[in-house]
This record gives structure tokens, C-alpha cells and sequence, in this order.
């Protein structure tokens, strides 16, 4: 049972740093002016945003990784998304 818990934390942390590195600067600032030229917003949302990339790594990454059971996959994507938002409240804003 711990193999959720550590797909939460391994996609928490995975997106915030994917998000930090697309800023000017960093190592994957060249594919800021790529997505930004992606022209549905939906797309371009989900691949800039660190709370949409954790609930897709955590959504995909799950039944790779962990015996696959609906509601602890459906459980452990919302913690994931739910965590992730919740850090960029407390120490971004």
C-alpha cells in the first residue's frame, strides 16, 4: 500500500519541478515559446500548469506501478491533484 503514497509524492514532485524548469533561464525555457504557441488553451493549460501535470503523471503512472485497484487509482490521483494544489496555495501565493 505504500505504492501509492509514493506516486503521489514522485508526481507532486516531478510537475513542480517540469513547471519551474519551463521559466526563463532554466533548462526547458526553449519549449515555453512551443506551448505557448499551441492554440488550444486546454492543451497549453495542461502542460504549463504543475496541478494538471500531476494528475496526468499520477492518472498514467498508476497501473504501471501499482496493483491496480478503480478506487485507490481514482483515490490516489485526487490526493495527488488535491496536494499538489494545496502546496502551490501555501507556498506560491
Amino acid at each position: 500500500m505504500l505504492t501509492p503514497v509514493l506516486i503521489v509524492i514522485m508526481s507532486m514532485v516531478f510537475a513542480q519541478v517540469y513547471v519551474l524548469m519551463l521559466e526563463p533561464r532554466y533548462l526547458l525555457d526553449w519549449l515555453g515559446p512551443i506551448i505557448e504557441s499551441i492554440p488550444y488553451d486546454k492543451i497549453r493549460k495542461l502542460l504549463t500548469c504543475s496541478t494538471c501535470m500531476a494528475g496526468q503523471i499520477s492518472l498514467w503512472s498508476f497501473p504501471f506501478f501499482a496493483d491496480y485497484h478503480f478506487l485507490v487509482h481514482i483515490g490516489t490521483v485526487s490526493i495527488t491533484i488535491w496536494l499538489t494544489h494545496m502546496t502551490n496555495k501555501i507556498f506560491y501565493d
